[in-house]
């Protein structure tokens, strides 16, 4: 884990440096090692004990807020990130939603493993709440995307979504009782509502401001 941070930090350090000095061959390698550190996160396992307060989670938020800082560090310098560079930083601005949404993915699913839920077997629960987190992180991404025009927030937000629709549909449905499944089906219809409205309002501003 300390290596793991050790490296985000000096990714981030890299790339500040090679914007400070404009040198793109710096930013390059900056680039490369977070995508080492993403690595590391995926396949290095670390144990974690408590919900949230554990070094797992503190491994990824670290991890998480060097992603963020080249962003900033990137968006302060827009003139100069062109080609394949911007298409790098905007695959890290998709690895900062990715990972985020890993490391709650993994803590809901260590916490639901020790609550019994009445009727719903242990692997079920976690199952089911990994589609809520699912389902409530795509339905900011979409929300947050639509309000400040960010079409790559947009884009995450969908395909999370396809896949928590295709994840309940052909897996957490089949197992679930009658009672649960209505109330599944009540949320995330509620949901795709929500978040169909607020694209198609933001289509008819769109065509309104065109006018």
């Amino acid at each position: 884990k300390w290596i793991t941070l050790a490296w985000a930090i000096e990714s981030a350090v890299i790339i500040w440096s090679g914007f400070q000095g404009r040198v793109r061959t710096l930013r390059t390698v900056g680039l490369v090692l977070f995508w080492v550190v993403a690595a590391r996160l995926l396949f290095i396992s670390i144990p974690a004990e408590r919900f949230l307060f554990n070094e797992r989670f503190a491994t990824f938020a670290g991890a998480v807020a060097c992603f963020g800082a080249a962003l900033v560090f990137a968006r302060r310098n827009e003139t100069e990130v062109i080609g394949d560079e911007r298409n790098m930083f905007i695959a890290l601005g998709a690895a900062v939603h990715v990972f985020t949404l890993i490391a709650f993915s993994l803590e809901v699913w260590d916490v639901f493993s020790r609550i019994a839920m009445v009727g719903i077997e242990p692997r079920l629960a976690q199952q089911l709440a990994l589609s809520l987190l699912w389902t409530l992180y795509a339905t900011g991404l979409i929300v947050t995307g639509v309000r400040r025009s960010l079409l790559l927030l947009r884009w995450l937000g969908l395909a999370l979504f396809g896949l928590v629709v295709g994840k309940v549909f052909l897996f957490d449905f089949s197992y679930l009782d009658r009672l649960y499944r209505i109330i599944s089906f009540m949320v995330l219809g509620v949901l795709l509502l929500v978040v169909s409205f607020l694209y198609q309002k933001r289509l008819a501003a769109g065509r309104s401001e065109k006018k």
